[in-house]
Order: structure tokens, then sequence, then C-alpha cells
């Protein structure tokens, strides 16, 4: 190598490394969610209607709560109520891969059990890291020896993402989260190991960050029953206002303005709009001018509603179709739930309005009390144990579900007092006579273990051959009234105890519809 040639190489080296020396210590470019979005974000054909480069202008309402979610936002949570087909979790799958590549931290997703997290995982998730070279450049192989990358867990420089599911409390203690994604709020249980709600110990991971973001996503379910309900409430409640194409009112897309043939007719609440006809085929259009209004603007935390009938054309059930399953509902109120739920993206509470209780007080009939009519075959009794009396319910039951109330009485009781519980044996016990002048007794007695649930537990463990059981409500969508029973005793091994308390699990949400169903029909 000539002389020249050396200076020339080392000239080059020199200039390498001051460029290299000189990119490192530039800032990067600030993206918003949507602007990275738009830049990187891939969609995979399994997955998607419309394979390949995300658009966020083809769903613009999703642009305001993807900026929301933005790094450089101070907006710190985001609720979303939301019907199906809306892009609600594609939200959280781009946040997600935001947090990975361009802000890092520690990120938590959330889904309603650990076996649909892992369904999130394999088949949302992990396509999307083959398909994107910014996500790969972070996120070793699976295949790789200890490289930090398995189903529930994705290591990353600077951060980390966990997938847990909300029926499981040590995932949700796992560590603190500065970024949590809660993914159908609706379907995580109320009280999960006596520790509060799933939602509520998922939230607590985030405290140890002034600068958390949290997104809350669902789709409604039934009325006071709702976690998205509530949480959609409580903030400013924004509605999407698009564009007449005729006269350009703002105004949302509403129920109860769309016609039976599949378009929607200008006309607001308070009795303006022109009240033309608007096309389908409008609504591309109406989608990119339209704006998020807040019902409460002063209210400091963020949420939206969207429903099925902004779904853009093709992505989406069309104006036509909404109508046609509206008018099945409509046929039928068992469809008329999940039209509420997954179409309109609200709570359903048709049920509860029916059944007045005037309208209850004019059904009732003359009742003596511990008397059993013609029909009724065995009995049952319910005892809801509070701090200074037992209350205790006696039903009859006859063929098909016929049931009778027979008694209803209050025990002055403390429930720490083994005596009281000898008195409640002791009422239990005393026989009431039948039409046939035979007596009978409950079969099956059923105690809520909500409040005193030692006491309880101390007192049913002997007498569970003999139809005594321990129950707890579970304020949850679509858990069975009565499912398997849990055995809850364990000596100090973790061994479970050989005839030990079970714990009977009661789906109080699918009662109460079942009650009000029977009610109306």
């Amino acid at each position: 190598m000539t002389l020249n040639e050396s200076a020339a190489t080392h000239d080059l080296d020199e200039e390498f490394v001051g460029n290299a020396w000189a990119r490192g210590w530039q800032i990067p470019a600030q993206l918003s969610l949507a602007q990275w979005a738009d830049t990187y974000r891939m969609l995979p054909r399994a997955a998607s209607s419309e394979p390949g480069r995300w658009r966020t202008d083809r769903t613009p309402y999703l642009r305001e709560i993807m900026e929301c979610l933005s790094e450089s936002s101070p907006v710190r949570g985001v609720i979303l109520r939301k019907g199906t087909q809306s892009g609600g979790t594609e939200v959280g799958i781009n946040w997600a891969a935001y947090v990975v590549d361009h802000c890092p931290g520690p990120m938590m997703v959330v889904q309603p059990t650990v076996e649909v997290g892992q369904r999130w995982s394999k088949q949302r998730f992990a396509p999307i890291i083959e398909l994107m070279p910014c996500l790969r450049e972070k996120i070793a192989p699976a295949r790789a020896r200890d490289s930090g990358n398995t189903t529930l867990l994705k290591e990353f420089p600077g951060g980390m993402l966990i997938v847990s599911g909300a029926n499981s409390s040590v995932s949700l203690r796992s560590m603190p989260v500065k970024y949590l994604f809660l993914d159908e709020l609706d379907e995580y249980p109320r009280d999960l190991n006596d520790q509060g709600s799933a939602q509520e110990q998922a939230e607590r991971r985030t405290s140890s960050f002034a600068r958390r973001k949290i997104f809350r996503v669902s789709t409604p379910t039934v009325k006071d029953a709702s976690a998205i309900d509530t949480e959609f409430l409580r903030g400013d409640q924004r509605y999407y206002h698009v564009p007449c194409p005729h006269c350009g009112l703002m105004q949302p897309l509403q129920n109860d303005n769309l016609l039976d043939d599949g378009t929607f007719v200008c006309r607001t609440a308070a009795g303006g709009g022109c009240g033309c006809v608007i096309e389908e085929h409008h609504k591309t259009a109406m989608l990119a001018d339209g704006r998020w209004v807040a019902a409460h603007p002063g209210r400091p935390v963020r949420s939206y509603h969207i429903w099925s009938a902004y779904a853009p054309i093709g992505l989406g059930y069309s104006w036509a179709e909404i109508v046609a399953m509206r008018a099945a509902a409509r046929a039928d109120s068992k469809l008329m739930v999940t039209f509420t739920n997954t179409i309109l993206g609200e709570s359903y509470e048709g049920l509860s309005e029916r059944v007045e209780a005037n309208e209850l007080s004019q059904r009732a009939g003359e009742w003596m009390r511990r008397t059993i009519p013609r029909g009724c075959l065995i009995l049952t009794a319910g005892v809801d144990v509070q701090a200074n009396r037992f209350a205790v319910l006696i039903v009859g039951w006859g063929r098909n579900e016929t049931a009778w109330i027979i008694d209803y009485v209050e025990l002055p009781a403390d429930p720490t007092k083994p005596e009281d519980w000898e008195e409640l044996e002791a009422f239990l016990a005393t026989p009431i006579m039948n039409a046939c002048s035979v007596s009978m007794r409950p079969t099956h007695i059923a105690i809520d273990s909500g409040n005193w649930a030692h006491e309880v537990y101390r007192y049913v463990r002997p007498r569970q051959s003999k139809g005594v059981m321990a129950v707890k409500g579970a304020s949850q969508s679509g858990k069975p009234i009565i499912g398997r029973a849990a055995k809850i005793d364990v000596n100090a091994r973790g061994k479970t105890i050989r005839h030990g308390v079970q714990l009977w699990m009661v789906g109080t949400d699918t009662a109460k519809q079942t009650l009000m169903q029977r009610l109306i029909g």
C-alpha cells in the first residue's frame, strides 16, 4: 500500500467513526403512534382482510386515540368503549409494537385469560414481529437459546413486554410496568382471589411510574355490571361527529337515524338537520372529515365510544347488514343483547328497564309463610351472612324450575359465635308440612362466604355431605350460574386437604339476565 493510499484509508476511517459518533449523539426523530404506525406497521395476511402497510387514514377515528397513546402526549389514560370490528385491538397491537421500537419500557398486555393471552401473542403479535424488521432487530428469535422471547414474555433493549391473563393473580403481580393495555376489560373477574378486581390488581403495577399510560378497551356487557361502561361514563365521553354530505352539519352516527333500507337520515336529537338521506358510499369522505366531540369537556379522563356503523367500507359490517341484524334482534331478546353489546357498543339495559317494581307487585298473590303448595318437590335455602344477622330464604322447587318463596327470616346473630350458628342450624332443621301433611326440610343449603369467610368455612366443612355448601358471587359476563366447585383447603405444604371446604362460584350476571328474561317472557 502506498503512502497516499494509507492516508486515504485513514481519512475514510476517521470519517466513518466521526459519522457514527455524530449519529450516536443525535436525538431520534420523535414520532407519534399514528406516524410510527403509518411508517412501520405491517398487517399480516392471516389476521387481516387488508394485509400490507397500515394506513391510519383508513380508520380516521382511531388517529386521536393513537395520538393520546403517543410518548409525547400528556394523556395518561385512554378508555375505548366499542362495537365489533372497530379497530380497538389493532390500536393496542400498534401501541405494543411502538413501545418496543420507539419508546422502550416495561409494558403489560392483559387478556381475559392466560389462554387468550397466549393466542394473542401467537396469532396477533408474533406474526408482526416476523413482518417488521424494526421489531426483529429488537426481539431475538424465539428458537434462540436464552433469547428472552417466549409466548408470554418478549424482552427488548430498554424494556420487556409481558402478556398476562386476568384470571391469574400471579401473572398480574409479576412486576411494575409503565404501559398497560387492558383488552376486553368486561371479561375480567370482578374479584380475583379475594384481592380485588383483576383490573385493580393490574393497574397497581403502574403506580411506580409518574408518566404511566393505561389503555382500557372493551365491548360492554350488562348495564351496572360493565367495567368499560363505568370507565367511559366517568370520562369526558367523546363521540365521533361526521358531516352530512348534503348540508355539512356535524353529528354522530346514531342507531335511531339508521333507516330500514340501510341509509342514515341527517337528523339531530335536538330536531336539527336537513332530513336528507345519507347513503353508505358517502361514509369514506365523512370519516375523513370527522372529529371527536366530548360531551363533558371539563373532565380530565379521555373516554371514547365507537360502534360498528363507523367501520370503513370493506372492513366491517355494511349498514344494510347492521339493519338486518337489528331486525332479527327486535324479534328475539337474546339477539338484542348481542346486538346492543357487539354492534352498538353499548351496555344492555333493556331487560331491567322493562320490569318495573309496580309491575312485579301487581303480579304478587296471597302468600302464607311456611306453607308448601302442591307441585313443590324439594326445598332449598340460601343464607346471607351479615355482621349482626343471618338472612335466610327458603325456596320450594317444582318441575321445570317452578319456584315458590316458602319463608324468609332474619335471625339476629354474631357470625363469630358458634352458638348463633347452632341457632341457624336449628331453624333450618325445623320441618315444614306440605299439602299432604308430609314434613319437608331444605335438602341443600347455600351460605354466602363473601363476608365472614373463615366462619362460613368452619360451619360448612363438616356438613358438606349433608348438602351444605359455601358459595360466592362472581360478577363476570358469561360465567355459568353454578360452576365447578374449587377445593380451597390446603395444608402447609400446599396439598389439598381431603374432605376440605369446596367453594361454589355463582355467576351473578348470568343469573340476573336469566331471571330478567323470564320476568319479561
